[in-house]
C-alpha cells in the first residue's frame, strides 16, 4: 500500500520552546500563571502530558512559547524524540520541540506511534547536532519524511497499534509485579544495603571490580551504520537487561571494540537521566554471538568474581 510522503512541515508547524531567564525568577505559585511543562511532567510510561506541577508569571511569556492541547511535544536533547500528546496547554522551555498539527486530518494517536518509532528515531539520530549530547532542532524536523496516510486508515492502524500496546502495557505490569517480588526476597534474604541491619562488611566497589570502571565510547552521528558494531545507549539501559536485537549499530575500530567490549558478567551504570529515577540505574548483559559495546552515558562496572567470591569466605 502506497501513501504520500512529505516533509513534517507539511503536516505540522514546527517550533522550539524558549525560557525566561532566570527562571527562578518567573516561577509563582499564583493559580492564574500559566502552565510551565517540563520534562518531569512526562511520564515515561504515558502518551500524554496532563499536569503541570510549576507555573510561570505572565510577564514570562514573552520569552516562552505556548502549546495547547492536541499538540506534539518532542524532547530535543539527550532522549531525543520522545513524543507526547499534549492534554493541557501551557509555556514550554527549550528543551521541548512542538509539533502543531495544520488541519484536522491528523489523528493524534496515529501520529503518536508515528513520530516514536523506530524508523523516525533512526532518521531523528542522523541528522542530529552535537559533539557531546545530541539535539534535535526544529530546522532538521521540518524535513524530515513522513507517510500521511487518508484519515480514516491513520485511525484504523492507530486502533491495531493502541491494542499492541495494551499488550505491552499489560506484560511491563507483570514484569513490575516479578520485579518487586526480586526485590523483597533480596530484602528479606539480604536486609536493606542503606540501613545494613544484617551488619554486612561494607567496602568500595572498587574492591571486587577486575579494572577500573569506565565510561563509554562518543561516534558522530556519521558513524552510524547498519553493518555496525552493536552498541548500547542508555535508552536501551533502562529495561533491567540489555536486548541486543534492538540496539543501534555503529562503525567502531577495532581497538573501541576491544576497549569498550561487555560482557555477561558486566554491569552499566547510567551517568544521567531526565528523569531523576534513571540517574545511576544499573543493567545486565546478555550473553551474546557478536560484539556488543556502550556509549559515554554509561558506565561499564566489571566485577570480579574471583574477588567477590574470597570476600564472601572471609
Amino acid at each position: 500500500m502506497s501513501w504520500p510522503v512529505c516533509p513534517i512541515a507539511d503536516v505540522f508547524n514546527v517550533a522550539r520552546g524558549g525560557s525566561p531567564r532566570p527562571i527562578q525568577n518567573y516561577l509563582t505559585d499564583d493559580p492564574n500563571g500559566l502552565n510551565w511543562i517540563m520534562i518531569g511532567d512526562a511520564s515515561a510510561d504515558s502518551k500524554y502530558i496532563e499536569t503541570t506541577k510549576n507555573r510561570i508569571k505572565r510577564e514570562g511569556l514573552k520569552k516562552t512559547r505556548t502549546v495547547n492541547e492536541g499538540d506534539f511535544l518532542l524532547t530535543n536533547s539527550m532522549s531525543f524524540g520522545r513524543p507526547y500528546i499534549l492534554k493541557t496547554s501551557g509555556c514550554i522551555h527549550d528543551g521541548w520541540l512542538v509539533l502543531s498539527p495544520k488541519n484536522n486530518q491528523v489523528h493524534p494517536d496515529f501520529f503518536y506511534y508515528l513520530l516514536g518509532s523506530d524508523a523516525l528515531y533512526r532518521e531523528f539520530t542522523k541528522r542530529a547536532t552535537g559533539a557531546v549530547v545530541k539535539n534535535l532542532n526544529s530546522d532538521l524536523v521540518r524535513q524530515v519524511q513522513i507517510p500521511v496516510p487518508p484519515l480514516e486508515e491513520q485511525k484504523r492502524i492507530a486502533a491495531i497499534l493502541d491494542t499492541a500496546d495494551d499488550l505491552r502495557v499489560k506484560r511491563q505490569e507483570s514484569l513490575a509485579e516479578l520485579d518487586t517480588l526480586l526485590q523483597s526476597t533480596f530484602l528479606e534474604m539480604f536486609g536493606d544495603p542503606i540501613t545494613n541491619p544484617m551488619e554486612w562488611r561494607i567496602e568500595p566497589l572498587r574492591q571486587i571490580t577486575g579494572e577500573k570502571s569506565i565510561n563509554g565510547a562518543y561516534y558522530p552521528k556519521d558513524a552510524y551504520s547498519e553493518e555496525g558494531t552493536r552498541m548500547v545507549h542508555m535508552a536501551d539501559a533502562f529495561y533491567g537487561i540489555v536486548d541486543p536485537a534492538k540496539v543501534r549499530r555503529v562503525d567502531a575500530p577495532s581497538a573501541d571494540v576491544r576497549k569498550y567490549g561487555l560482557m555477561p558478567t558486566d554491569l552499566l551504570v547510567s551517568r544521567r537521566s531526565l528523569n531523576y529515577e534513571g540517574s545511576a540505574k544499573p543493567c545486565l548483559i546478555p550473553g551474546t554471538l557478536e560484539p556488543l559495546i556502550f556509549e559515554s552515558s554509561l558506565i561499564r562496572v566489571r566485577p570480579d568474581l574471583k574477588k567477590a567470591l574470597e570476600r564472601i569466605r572471609d
